[in-house]
């Protein structure tokens, strides 16, 4: 591996000392930042430590997923169905699990990845499989995750800090397709134990925008979405909450298990941007649809990502700029970059992220986090207590979703 010099990053610090830190070195406190005061502002610095798959007998293709492991840094890649131990300090390959396959510890199609304290999370979205792991990649325990209404395909989104699982279910509402129709899938949400039992469910609620055509005898089939952006919902856990995020809404409901609201994050005075001509044309196929309205305005949100006691929420529009907010949904401070990259996992001040070139050849960067200072200087994150069991404390994850970064 070489180390290379090469832009900035789209971070994220995911990872429970982060909350230390935003202490340790000053950072906004509640209070302060909901009353309009100055906000942290942090930063990836241009310069990356180590590059993974720059070399052509060491590519990398669908990343899904990393995590800090002492040492070590583990990547999950669908592609070949494996997680490749890595060498933080070198980026050397120290040895690859798993493969391609229906056996204990290999995965046909590996859709999420996520390190919870000493033991990883993963699931096989075609075998319907989660198998959890040691830190070293030697198989604990696995569990075919059931049937969850009336979908047959149900995918382990996230994992909550008592070990019990999200699970998703996506699912086109039934009955005859007889003219074109815009409509949103059902998203049904479940939580399961660690041994694939149904524990409780957690709501249906509204997945994506579709469109469909009438397709054979009264059925309907799938066709591609014309429009510049769709409505959608995004979920995951922080802690033993989980959150749901609409992206047209500005405001982020925070649910415990029993479904109740505890908090929401974002803010109810967010200024709507109104779609430009040019992406209100993009929607004249669809509105002629049914009764089917387009937007009027832009979404809030592109992405969300969690990580223990950190919710990071990517802004529609500026895909340089994290806002960051506690599990209990105050403001922390803001991250910026000057490229799109995916975070895959965090360790006190380094950030491993996934690059895309403009080929979708995929690298994996590791980088130095940095905190922009007033004066026009910089520091480094540090932290006076880390060692070798503070990367143990979370992990980041992962799953494979349509936006990518």
């Amino acid at each position: 591996m070489k180390t290379s010099i090469v832009g900035t990053v789209i971070v994220a610090l995911l990872s429970l000392q982060l909350g230390r830190l935003w202490n340790d070195l000053g950072a906004v406190q509640s209070s302060q930042s909901q009353r309009g005061q100055e906000v942290q502002a942090w930063r990836i610095d241009s310069v990356p430590l180590v590059t993974i798959g720059d070399q052509p007998n060491e590519s990398l293709f669908q990343v899904i997923g990393g995590a800090f492991v002492g040492e070590e840094l583990v990547l999950a890649e669908r592609s070949s169905g494996t997680l490749r131990y890595y060498d933080r300090e070198t980026g050397n390959l120290e040895r690859v699990v798993g493969g391609k396959g229906e056996g204990p510890g290999e995965y046909q199609m590996l859709s999420f990845f996520k390190r919870m304290g000493a033991k990883i999370h993963t699931f096989d979205l075609a075998n319907r499989r989660l198998t959890v792991l040691d830190r070293t990649g030697e198989v604990e325990k696995t569990a075919v995750i059931g049937p969850l209404g009336a979908s047959f395909y149900n995918e382990v989104i996230d994992v909550f800090a008592d070990g019990s699982l999200l699970v998703s279910s996506l699912s086109v509402p039934q009955g005859p397709v007889t003219s074109p129709i815009v409509q949103r899938d059902r998203l049904t949400l479940a939580r399961f134990d660690a041994d694939g039992r149904f524990l409780d469910s957690l709501g249906t609620h509204p997945g994506f925008e579709v469109h469909m055509e009438p397709y054979g005898r009264a059925g309907g089939a799938t066709v591609p979405w014309s429009g510049p952006f769709k409505r959608r919902s995004m979920v995951g856990a922080v802690g033993n909450w989980f959150y749901i995020m609409e992206n047209m809404n500005p405001v982020i409901p925070v649910f415990d298990q029993a479904g109740s609201v505890v908090h929401e994050i974002g803010s109810d005075t967010a200024i709507a941007t109104r779609l430009s001509q040019t992406d209100r044309r993009a929607f004249r196929e669809l509105e002629e649809i049914g009764d089917w309205e387009a937007p009027q305005h832009y979404p809030f949100y592109r992405r969300i990502k969690t990580h223990d006691t950190s919710v990071w929420v990517l802004h529609y529009g500026d895909d340089h700029t994290w806002t960051v907010y506690s599990d209990d949904g105050v403001l922390a401070g803001r991250v910026t970059s000057s490229e799109k990259l995916l975070i895959l996992a965090v360790d006190v001040d380094i950030a491993a992220v996934l690059r895309r070139d403009d080929l979708n050849v995929e690298t994996v960067e590791l980088r130095r986090i940095v905190r922009e200072w007033t004066s026009g200087g910089s520091r480094h994150l540090r932290n006076p207590e880390r060692n070798d069991d503070v990367s143990e404390a979370g992990g980041g994850g992962g799953s494979f979703t349509e936006d990518g970064v």
